[in-house]
């Protein structure tokens, strides 16, 4: 089994780390801010939501090391979002910001799907190419 923490902070970046090696595996940028928390969503592996002083929470695909979600704008937070929960069927997140509110986020609607089904297919095409690549150097 593959063990990876993930640690975001001031740096506005995610660091996902090898347990087994400590080495920094991948980084994921995208937040304009301070990154206040990282959670695995544990029904769904290799997705983790993270949460920022920009205002917002997003989803990751850490095999592709795209962002495939990001929930913020006309609905989401007003100021800085400091903690970020997933349910416990994975369905939802919740998030909680210094503008005191609470905000629940599906994570089950289409287009979050059909954005994981791309990074999906995405990663598996570079594990491939990987593969042959690592093959063809033996050869």
């Amino acid at each position: 089994e593959h063990s990876v923490l993930a640690v975001g902070g001031e740096l506005r970046q995610i660091k996902l780390i090898d347990c087994h090696s400590a080495r920094v595996e991948a980084t994921l940028q995208g937040h304009g801010a301070a990154i206040h928390e990282v959670r695995f969503l544990p029904h769904r592996r290799g997705l983790l939501a993270s949460a920022s002083r920009d205002e917002a929470v997003r989803l990751w695909h850490t095999a592709s090391r795209l962002c495939v979600a990001v929930f913020a704008g006309e609905r989401g937070h007003l100021d800085a979002v400091l903690s970020v929960d997933v349910s416990p069927d994975g369905t939802a997140l919740a998030s909680s910001g210094v503008d005191g509110t609470v905000k629940l986020w599906s994570v089950d609607q289409p287009a979050v799907s059909a954005a994981v089904a791309r990074a999906d297919a995405l990663a598996e095409r570079r594990a491939e190419a990987q593969a042959q690549a690592a093959e063809e150097a033996q050869e």
